[in-house]
């Protein structure tokens, strides 16, 4: 993988988008303190109905019966930025992914491609697992996954999965207009753009329509993801941070501080330590400037609660400011999103 950090200008916009978003989360923070303080007042106070008209203008969910005579501002604003990022996820994959299957003409590259690709995700997943397993037991140990609920005692306890094998099956669909329907087929996108890039590059000269189709619509997701990156990411960061705390509030936060400290501690530890190791050992590069770089696709993907609302920051960061082939973050991020996922989904 090449990694060639960028010029001055790059790394002062990088930064700055950096700075306003770690601003926002801080500001969503404070913001969302303070709303619970005013929230618990106004309610111990007698005036549940004044709380009830700021929630309604500013924080319900509309989609609800409860809300459908709201305003819902927070609300709003939050779910145009994610459904922006959301709606770009299928067609940006797999125009992205396709086009790059049509520019490898060496399979042998491709199979190099693939091979790092899967044994770095391996790698990363049994290093995370570990961790998890640690921190789950110790957890466990000391009794911090036991809550009461009306009195009785109750542990955390393990959901039913299905096979683990079936995601195989999932990744090559029957039906082709369906996965292009859903974001939650991100998969089976990934292999029928493979498939369907590698077919354009044995037919040659065969297939231009397509390719041409497929060079456009990346163009169009490209300069509609720089748009609502730079524009609209802070202000959304702190949208959607200050009205988790609204509309959850202390009681539901603090039922779930322990099961969030376990897991943030964890997380954050092996972002800080495992990464940068796996980055140093892999690269040789300084893990520090990749994880300041990277860091405002973090603060997204936290925000938003979602690996695939930061798909499109990540893939934009990864090729215009460390230096990375398109090619190959086309094919590893998608994948990496669907199969690689080391925190919590």
């Amino acid at each position: 993988m090449n990694i060639a950090f960028k010029s001055k200008t790059s790394r002062e916009k990088t930064t700055s988008l950096s700075f306003k978003m770690t601003i926002s989360l801080l500001l969503g923070v404070v913001v969302g303190i303070l709303i619970l303080i005013l929230k618990s007042n106004l309610i111990s106070s007698g005036n549940t109905n004044v709380w009830n008209i700021i929630n309604s203008i500013f924080f319900q969910d509309i989609s609800v019966d409860e809300g459908k005579n709201a305003i819902g501002l927070f609300y709003i604003i939050g779910q145009l930025f994610l459904n922006s990022l959301q709606l770009i996820i299928v067609p940006m994959i797999f125009s992205s992914i396709a086009l790059s299957m049509c520019h490898i003409s060496d399979t042998k590259k491709l199979g190099r491609i693939s091979k790092k690709t899967l044994l770095n995700f391996l790698t990363t997943s049994i290093l995370a697992l570990i961790v998890a397993i640690i921190f789950g037991y110790i957890a466990n140990t000391l009794g911090l996954f036991t809550v009461n609920i009306g009195g009785n005692v109750a542990s955390a306890q393990t959901a039913s999965s299905s096979n683990p094998l079936l995601v195989l099956i999932d990744a090559v669909p029957s039906n082709i207009t369906a996965i292009f329907s859903t974001n939650s087929k991100v998969l089976a996108v990934v292999v029928l753009a493979i498939c369907t890039g590698l077919c354009i590059n044995c037919l040659g000269d065969k297939i231009l329509v397509l390719k041409k189709l497929l060079e456009d619509i990346n163009s169009i997701i490209t300069v509609f993801l720089n748009f609502i990156i730079t524009k609209f990411s802070p202000i959304a960061v702190f949208v959607l941070i200050s009205r988790t705390f609204a509309v959850y509030g202390l009681d539901h936060l603090s039922s779930a501080l322990s099961y969030m400290l376990v897991v943030a501690i964890a997380s954050i530890l092996f972002l800080l330590i495992g990464y940068p190791l796996f980055i140093y050992v892999k690269t040789g590069l300084n893990p520090f400037i990749f994880m300041r770089k990277m860091s405002k696709v973090a603060l997204l993907g936290f925000s938003a609660a979602s690996s695939a609302a930061a798909l499109s920051l990540n893939q934009k960061t990864s090729v215009e400011e460390l230096g990375i082939s398109e090619d190959i973050s086309s094919f590893t991020l998608p994948l990496g999103m669907t199969i690689n996922m080391n925190g919590t989904p």
